[in-house]
């Protein structure tokens, strides 16, 4: 599998124009949408990105069950995901405070727009046909522990979208890897 960055910055451009397509669509609202970076990293890089904000992110991760082995994980800063959920529930920004099983739905669609929108481009680009799994939320120490065990087994390649969402004059940052790495599938397994 060949990614460079003209290809990442393709993939880029036209998978955020998905982006907010389907988040005004979900919404009801004007979403702008900006993949802020694309770029192609490391797990060592990325564990320690997750690891700055460890105690105030919200992760959603789901498996790829074919094309490549690997997953898509979400991370949203805590307060900026509660807005979200507001905007995408159509409720006054501040209602929830605590993430209800409803408010977890919304992430997870979240996680599956962002994602499936940046793999559709990609797809085309790379002619790999690639599909996710149902999305899961996860505490960020349960990533934490995937990730060492994956940095220590073996590098994989990632690629970060770095998006920046702008729904009714509030920013809401949010921070898509797919990480491509064959030992993922099995490790994944351990944290369900």
């Amino acid at each position: 599998m060949e990614i460079n960055l003209e290809i990442l910055n393709n993939v880029a451009n036209l998978g955020s124009k998905k982006v907010s397509e389907s988040l005004s669509s979900l919404s009801k609202k004007s979403v702008e949408v900006s993949s802020v970076a694309a770029e192609i990293s490391s797990v060592k890089i990325i564990l320690n990105e997750i690891l700055i904000d460890e105690d105030r992110a919200i992760i959603s991760y789901a498996q790829m069950i074919s094309g490549i082995d690997g997953m898509a994980l979400l991370t949203i800063p805590r307060e900026e995901a509660l807005i979200l959920v507001d905007l995408l529930s159509n409720v006054e920004v501040g209602s929830t405070g605590v993430f209800m099983d409803i408010d977890r739905s919304a992430i997870k669609e979240t996680l599956n727009i962002l994602s499936n929108s940046f793999l559709t481009v990609l797809s085309k680009e790379l002619k790999i046909e690639f599909m996710i799994g149902s999305p899961i939320m996860v505490p960020t120490t349960s990533i934490k522990k995937l990730l060492e065990k994956v940095s220590e087994i073996e590098k994989g390649e990632i690629v970060l979208f770095t998006t920046s969402l702008k729904i009714s004059k509030h920013q809401i940052r949010a921070h898509l890897y797919i990480i491509f790495n064959e030992k993922l599938a099995k490790l994944l397994e351990e944290i369900k």
